[in-house]
């Protein structure tokens, strides 16, 4: 399975949009399903993961992409969203159920 950094939090996880264990939240934006993508074991090394994953969970933001990297994961994410919906966490599912 793809090993990843949850683009929310910067925790390791196993798979792009799979929820994180850290944070329980999966990616709800476009753009967060674009980083979810990014930043996996398909584009980073491993050792480029832990570091990213590192420096995130002490604070430091999310790498950036340039804006026409982005537009090259943009189409997608747009399919995974189409495919299966909004993306929701858990506790997100559960506040919907309630209502």
């Amino acid at each position: 399975m793809t090993q990843a950094v949850c683009a929310l939090c910067g925790a390791m996880k196993f798979g792009a949009y799979v929820s994180c264990a850290a944070c329980g939240q999966r990616p709800k934006t476009e753009l967060d399903a674009i980083y979810s993508l990014v930043l996996t074991d398909h584009y980073f090394s491993m050792n480029d993961l832990t570091l990213i994953s590192e420096s995130m969970l002490t604070g430091g933001p999310r790498p950036s992409l340039p804006q026409h990297q982005e537009e090259m994961f943009r189409p997608q994410a747009r399919q995974y969203l189409e495919m299966f919906g909004p993306l929701l966490s858990s506790s997100e599912l559960d506040e919907e159920k309630d209502h």
